[in-house]
């Protein structure tokens, strides 16, 4: 009878637990599984870089100066980000 009692008490136990994860806890479970997802598919391909550029920066020639003297080094230096600039990244004449 005790065995049937301590696992009846389970069973309601994890049914309630289960039913309050899946009502309140719904969407960060979902979240959280799609970020384990973008995890291990990043670790996964980490050493196989698709892209030479993280970002291609597009300027006006009036905000040249803000752009290589702030935001480049911001970006590229503190941030480790690799940016496509026109002027420095572009070959007249050569297509990547």
């Amino acid at each position: 009878d005790f065995i049937c009692y301590i696992s009846t008490a389970c069973a309601v136990i994890m049914t309630l637990a289960v039913s309050f994860t899946h009502h309140f806890l719904q969407w960060q479970l979902v979240y959280a599984y799609y970020l384990m997802l973008a995890f291990l598919y990043n670790s996964k391909n980490n050493d196989k870089r698709a892209h030479q550029y993280d970002a291609f920066v597009s300027y006006n020639a009036n905000d040249e100066g803000w752009v290589l003297g702030e935001l480049l080094p911001k970006l590229e230096d503190e941030q480790g980000w690799r940016l496509c600039l026109h002027h420095r990244d572009f070959q007249p004449g050569h297509h990547p």
